[in-house]
């Protein structure tokens, strides 16, 4: 229960910066920024919560049967066992991925007139459409692949000026990461 109240109290604090937004009070970036620190918080909050326990082998469910143990909707939680450590690997792969994750969101580039301009002219007004094909782009390498991504994949191949736009939002991103 108590997660459920923490739930509601997070939704409640970003409704709150929304409707501060709407009455001008603050600005898109602000409710940006504490909507990031909300997620931050309840990551952190997800985190220390304790998973529940439940059989899941088969001989655990055996065991469990034999015993003529009933049907518990709620088990208590049991403590976090720690899996055994990965190998490392180096790979280019791995070392891509990483780098990808510690790269800043490409979205902070965008204002609120470019999110609703190319959510309109670019992607047919699908949020999550354009929020997919950003995640894809900002984790491509370089910038030459994120070009061809655009191209290839997004079909973005026309003169339009939202396709200009675009294309130069996205390279300069990645002139900003080589500055970094």
């Amino acid at each position: 229960m108590e997660s459920i109240n923490h739930l509601i109290a997070l939704n409640s604090r970003v409704s709150d910066a929304l409707a501060s937004l709407q009455a001008g009070e603050i600005t898109p970036q602000e409710v940006g920024e504490r909507i990031d620190d909300l997620a931050q918080a309840f990551a952190v909050y997800a985190s220390q919560q304790q998973p529940l326990s439940h059989p899941t082998t088969p001989d655990e469910l055996a065991e469990e049967a034999a015993e003529g143990a009933e049907f518990d909707p709620m088990p208590e939680p049991s403590p976090r066992a720690v899996p055994p450590a990965a190998p490392v690997v180096e790979s280019d792969a791995g070392a891509a991925a990483y780098a990808a994750a510690a790269r800043p969101d490409i979205r902070r580039r965008l204002t609120i007139n470019d999110k609703f301009r190319y959510r309109r002219e670019l992607f047919a007004g699908s949020d999550s459409a354009m929020a997919d094909a950003l995640a894809a782009v900002a984790a491509l390498p370089s910038a030459g692949d994120a070009d061809h991504f655009i191209t290839e994949e997004l079909g973005f191949n026309t003169d339009s000026e939202a396709e200009k736009d675009f294309r130069d939002m996205v390279a300069d991103y990645y002139k900003s990461l080589n500055r970094q």
